[in-house]
């Protein structure tokens, strides 16, 4: 989704006339989360039936028109986070409305003066617009944060996140080194969120990651050996071993690239860490023990539970937590 496209297409959303059911339904949504009637609220998602319909009855609620209705900070921070759940629910399915409606929403929440409860806010649309892999949307949304909430590490690491994500996917041979613009960019930044100790493991791990996709697997590896020091979380620990072991392939240090997929396996059991192992067994000529893994490798569950198919979701692996804490700071 190209920046300069998406307020045009708010605009004309903005045109399109919700279905009396849809307006009834959004009114309904903002007012039991208002009540902070949980069950109710969700019993209503029930209801929906298009997305772009409820997204347009949203969006009604929040013109100019309507903002007399909401004329405090808190009802504005309402409708804001009714719409990031909706999104949350059926956002992934539905990309496109659900920018429009984040880009809406942006808008509304910074219409008051700052404070924690948007904050909050802030970190759950980051999250999300990870979640929908929209790199240009992050840092765009992490900058208006930013300019609110000056030095929040989420958002200093959301911003950095956008301009990674706009170096995935790799057109078909070409690599990285071929394009590394958004890449140094990328490094850039997350060089500067290592400032903040929140996210210093996460910032080391994504440096130490772009750097081996730039085929700079020396400059990687002190990177990531960092992680080890700054976290306990399984997650960047996993990836962290990955990325130590694909980093010493590239050095042609076999041994060095076996344990580091073997620690890998041990912490999360991941295709991507047992396909890095079988792989590395079979170039050090270790074939009988690359067949072993390669035949546990094809039996292993689905790979949803493994780090590396949520990297670029990033902390939208967070999004349930944060929504639950948005709720309870609108208490």
């Amino acid at each position: 989704m190209r920046l300069v496209l998406l307020p045009v297409l708010v605009g004309t959303l903005l045109t399109v006339q919700p279905s009396a059911p849809a307006k009834a339904l959004a009114a309904d949504l903002v007012a039991h989360y208002d009540a902070h009637d949980y069950d109710r609220f969700t019993a209503d998602f029930g209801r929906v039936t298009s997305f772009a319909d409820i997204s347009s009855a949203l969006f009604d609620r929040a013109t100019p028109l309507k903002l007399a209705i909401l004329n405090t900070q808190r009802r504005r921070l309402v409708l804001a986070a009714v719409s990031l759940e909706l999104v949350a629910r059926y956002g992934v399915a539905n990309r496109t409305n659900a920018l429009m409606l984040l880009w809406k929403m942006d808008e509304l929440v910074r219409l008051s003066r700052p404070g924690p409860i948007e904050q909050t806010w802030y970190w759950a649309d980051v999250a999300m617009l990870e979640a929908l892999g929209d790199g240009g949307q992050v840092e765009l949304h992490a900058e208006h944060g930013l300019a609110r909430f000056p030095g929040d590490p989420h958002l200093v690491l959301a911003r950095a996140i956008g301009a990674e994500l706009r170096t995935f996917p790799e057109p078909r041979g070409v690599t990285l080194k071929d394009d590394p613009d958004n890449a140094t960019l990328a490094i850039s930044r997350f060089k500067q969120a290592l400032a903040y100790d929140a996210i210093r493991a996460e910032a080391n791990l994504r440096i130490g990651v772009t750097l081996v996709r730039l085929d700079r697997a020396r400059d990687a590896l002190p990177y990531l050996a960092r992680v080890k020091d700054a976290t306990t979380d399984p997650y960047l620990l996993y990836l962290s071993a990955l990325f130590t072991g694909r980093a010493a392939e590239q050095l042609h240090r076999m041994d060095d690239a076996i344990q580091s997929y073997r620690e890998a396996c041990r912490i999360v059991p991941g295709q991507a860490a047992a396909f890095g192992l079988a792989t590395a067994l079979a170039r050090a000529g270790q074939r009988a023990e690359a067949a072993r893994v390669s035949e546990q490798f094809v039996t292993m569950p689905s790979a949803t539970g493994d780090p590396w198919t949520a990297y670029g979701s990033a902390d939208a692996r967070f999004l349930e937590s944060i929504l639950t804490s948005l709720r309870e700071a609108l208490r």
